[in-house]
């Protein structure tokens, strides 16, 4: 093989591995079943934990639009509920979001040692993906099914006073 066939073939080498890091790279960007792939190889290979979602309502399945969530709150957490009376938790308002970093869903992260701890998402969380290397794409909202060491975080303009709904009839 001559000197000009070994730098054509060099070349052509070099583009096919350039073209096939490109295509990884945007069907990991594009892709989220792909990316849930490399992301479990990465996590089960080089870390000692996994990460699941809950059985609940999920992220994809919110909406304020069409369902009225209630904020209750008692000793121990927050939570979200689509149930007018709760027992155990006193009403706080209804969940309006004025703030990204109401942190109302969650998921669970297991470890080797079958010790089940959980981790808190805002919306801050999803839209910037910073869930453990981005696996996450649909998460569970803290309401009364949760364990109870998950506890939602709201703040204050968040939730609307219940009587904000009353309307005057005159």
């Amino acid at each position: 093989m001559n000197e000009k066939s070994k730098k054509t073939l060099s070349f052509c080498l070099g583009c096919l591995i350039v073209l096939g890091g490109a295509q990884a790279v945007y069907e990991y960007n594009n892709d989220i079943e792909f990316e849930r792939e490399v992301n479990s190889f990465i996590t089960s290979k080089f870390f000692d934990k996994t990460y699941s979602i809950p059985n609940g309502k999920k992220y994809s399945d919110f909406n304020t639009l069409k369902e009225t969530y209630y904020v209750y709150k008692n000793d121990k957490r927050v939570i979200l509920s689509t149930n007018p009376n709760l027992d155990g938790y006193e009403c706080l308002g209804i969940y309006d979001s004025k703030n990204s970093a109401d942190a109302v869903f969650y998921y669970a992260v297991v470890s080797s040692a079958d010790m089940v701890a959980y981790d808190v998402v805002s919306y801050d969380d999803l839209e910037g993906r910073k869930s453990p290397l981005n696996i996450i794409d649909d998460v569970t909202l803290i309401d009364e099914n949760s364990p109870e060491e998950v506890s939602a975080y709201i703040p204050e303009p968040s939730i609307r006073p219940i009587d904000d709904y009353s309307k005057v009839i005159g």
